[in-house]
């Protein structure tokens, strides 16, 4: 056998120069991913109105008294009164671009 010659060692080619070359078998392509059906969402209920204009509506009811709107605010919304306090101030806002 000749140097420059390969030899088949345990299912490798091996060439005489110092470099391996392996024989592989060619690799099979993975398979297509199929694409995943989208989730449908339901349809959610239309609602009768936003919190934001409940406390408009209140505002105006009450023509504005802070304390009055506040507490009203959190007994016809539920709401705390940090969060009641921050609708009146958001309706106050709103009201005054309105009346001008």
């Amino acid at each position: 056998m000749n140097v420059a010659q390969t030899k088949q060692v345990e299912g490798l080619t091996e060439v005489s120069k110092g470099k391996n070359v392996f024989e592989q078998a060619p690799i099979p392509a993975a398979p297509k991913a199929q694409k995943a059906e989208k989730a449908v969402k339901p349809q959610r209920e239309k609602r009768a109105g936003t919190k934001q204009e409940k406390a408009i509506e209140i505002y105006k009811r009450l023509n504005g008294v802070r304390a009055d709107v506040v507490a009203v605010i959190q007994k016809e919304i539920g709401m705390s009164l940090a969060g009641a306090t921050t609708y009146f101030y958001n309706a106050k806002k709103v009201q005054g671009k309105t009346q001008k």
